[in-house]
């Protein structure tokens, strides 16, 4: 995706990684996309965001990161509506509006940008399920 920069933050003690810019994080025009409704979230009424925040893990590691990194918590939340269409997953999710990290910036970016310039992540979605569920039960792909 051009205009994207992922930020490893793995790893512990972040040896030999740079550290986050917190002045980038916390810039007029950056949300964080979270899921829970809690707390502030973006109206997108308004002026779309300039930038937005993905913490891809678990839920787990979501939140250990979410809470060891105070910038994020002063940040609008972007809250996602739960997803409408029914589609084939890689894992059940336990929540209605749960998503996988792929699933959501497709989401965030129909809601910010539109349908047409997501389509092409929704569909790299549903070919990374298709090629999984295929190599799981030894389907050859077609």
């Amino acid at each position: 995706m051009p205009n994207s920069r992922i930020v490893s933050c793995g790893g512990g003690d972040r040896i030999g990684l740079s550290p986050f810019d917190d002045e980038l994080l916390s810039a007029p025009g950056t949300c964080l996309l979270w899921p829970d409704g809690t707390g502030m979230t973006l109206d997108m009424d308004q002026t779309p965001p300039d930038r937005v925040v993905v913490l891809d893990g678990t839920w787990r590691q979501a939140r250990r990161l979410y809470n060891r990194m105070p910038v994020l918590r002063t940040i609008p939340k972007l809250v996602l509506p739960a997803p409408t269409q029914s589609r084939d997953r890689l894992r059940e999710q336990h929540r209605l509006d749960g998503m996988s990290t792929l699933e959501a910036v497709a989401a965030a970016v129909t809601m910010i940008e539109g349908a047409c310039v997501a389509e092409p992540l929704e569909r790299l979605y549903d070919e990374v399920v298709r090629r999984t569920v295929a190599l799981r039960w030894g389907i050859k792909p077609s």
